[in-house]
């Protein structure tokens, strides 16, 4: 208890006590928020580093920083805090078994048929300035290209992110933690694309 007051005092313990209330206070602000840096951020860094642009395209930064904010914010948050926990409660799964069935269903279900699909619909547009039909199915058929390499790295990166996610992570911060790997995993995909286009 008295080391527990010391690290109150510092300023670490008083940002982690305060990212602690607030992800438990507002869930749903912090995960559509860390999904919205995420997607912004990564695209920035690729344009920068990778891409090697002098100006940032701000239209397409914005498009993906939405698509942050609506697709991996909102609607990931009511995936990992509401869905998956009513189907483990339906279905009776605890413990390891729980985590190794939302990893086996996220990477196996939701990466492939939902996630990826959208995901690349978002980038073709933002990358064409078109929010058009035509272009978001360009986007879908490239992401049947290269599906297989896709969740590949899909694998080797979120299996060991999402075992950490879905058996040490409390509920209200799941999506803000995966929004933070998913920094590293935005920058990669995106620089696979990158790397393909050029091909």
């Amino acid at each position: 208890e008295e080391q527990a007051r010391l690290l109150a005092k510092t300023w670490r313990g008083r940002v982690q006590a305060l990212r602690e209330t607030f992800s438990e206070i507002r869930p749903l602000m912090v995960s559509t928020a860390s999904g919205f840096m995420v997607l912004t951020v990564s695209d920035v860094m690729v344009q920068k580093a990778v891409e090697k642009r002098k100006e940032i395209d701000v239209t397409r930064t914005t498009a993906m920083g939405l698509f942050g904010l609506g697709y991996a914010g909102f609607l990931q948050h009511f995936l990992y805090t509401r869905l998956w926990p009513l189907i483990l409660q339906a279905a009776r799964l605890s413990g390891s078994r729980a985590v190794a069935f939302q990893v086996l269903g996220d990477q196996g279900v939701y990466m492939p048929l939902m996630y990826l699909p959208i995901y690349y619909a978002s980038k073709e547009m933002a990358c064409a300035g078109q929010m058009i039909w035509e272009t978001a199915m360009a986007g879908v058929q490239r992401c049947r290209e290269n599906l297989m390499t896709d969740l590949q790295l899909c694998c080797c990166y979120w299996i060991p992110v999402q075992a950490i996610t879905f058996g040490l992570i409390p509920l209200a911060a799941r999506v803000f933690f995966m929004s933070m790997a998913g920094v590293v995993f935005q920058v990669g995909l995106q620089t696979v694309m990158l790397h393909r286009r050029s091909e």
